[in-house]
């Protein structure tokens, strides 16, 4: 079998190879630099090594070239470089981390991979302008707070309820901060809250401890 996967490889890469030659040599695409074709090619060769092999670092390696050769291929097509590599710098390898933990089905992936992730959505929020002002740190908790909700959606069978709780907490600042309320309000309806919040805790615990019985 694994025999097989090597012909398999070998066959798809001199395939890729002889793709490159051929567009080099016989079409002609006005806004694509040819030259930066052949990092694609590389990266593809590399992303199957890893699907074929499960080799960590063709995985990196293949996703870090490819992303550069995805940027120098269109040299005539105008975006802002700063908002796009900025958050990438944090997205790729959290996109590396997931595919990692689905692999290998290693929990020790999906956290990095999905904290990542969304700081990288955070990332890209702030340096193109979407977010401002006061929704900066709103977006901020929001962001961290869904990375332990995905977390717990992608991981449940292992993790277990526990990302529920930061995520929730997270999302709950975000929220206070997108509200405006201030800290002498929060301190003011402090002492109406903690009976309320502790009931609501104390019930969550009877109730899954029912459940498990």
């Amino acid at each position: 079998m694994s025999n097989r996967k090597n012909q398999v490889l070998i066959g798809i890469i001199i395939v890729v190879i002889g793709l490159f030659a051929f567009i080099s040599e016989w079409i002609n695409i006005p806004f694509i630099r040819k030259d930066n074709l052949f990092a694609l090619f590389v990266a593809t060769a590399l992303l199957l090594l890893y699907y074929t092999k499960k080799k960590p670092w063709a995985l990196v390696v293949g996703m870090i070239i490819g992303f550069f050769g995805v940027l120098g291929i269109f040299p005539s097509l105008y975006f802002n470089t700063g908002t796009f590599i900025a958050p990438m710098i944090f997205i790729m390898p959290g996109i590396i981390f997931f595919i990692l933990y689905y692999s290998k089905n290693n929990i020790g992936f999906l956290i990095p991979g999905s904290i990542l992730i969304w700081f990288g959505i955070f990332i890209f929020l702030v340096v193109s302008g979407l977010t401002r002002g006061i929704m900066i740190p709103t977006v901020f908790f929001g962001s961290l707070g869904a990375a332990f909700l995905s977390i717990y959606i992608f991981g449940r069978h292992k993790t277990g309820k526990w990302p529920l709780i930061p995520g929730g907490i997270l999302l709950g600042l975000g929220f206070l901060i997108f509200a405006g309320v201030s800290v002498g309000f929060i301190f003011g309806l402090g002492p109406k809250l903690i009976p309320v919040t502790l009931i609501i805790v104390g019930l969550l615990i009877v109730v899954s401890n029912s459940k498990k019985q």
